[in-house]
């Protein structure tokens, strides 16, 4: 499963959201639907096999914030 890591803020303005890290005052931009998306997909319990089956983009996406410490895998 994949969480929002502790460390991390979500600001929206209009049809951009910002997700800011706060230890280091780095910033990612997406779209506030994008968030929405992601935001429902995470309620639901979002696991890593599921992610694939979303599709490739969308896998690349969660595997860069990942990368940038935005999300983390919970590991059960």
């Amino acid at each position: 499963m994949y969480k929002f890591s502790g460390n991390i803020r979500i600001r929206k303005c209009n049809d951009k959201a910002f997700l800011v890290n706060i230890t280091n005052n780095e910033f990612f931009v997406v779209k506030s639907t994008t968030l929405n998306f992601l935001e429902k997909k995470l309620g639901e319990g979002l696991i890593k096999s599921e992610v694939s089956k979303i599709g490739k983009e969308f896998e690349e996406f969660i595997n860069e914030l990942v990368r940038q410490d935005i999300l983390e895998e919970i590991k059960k």
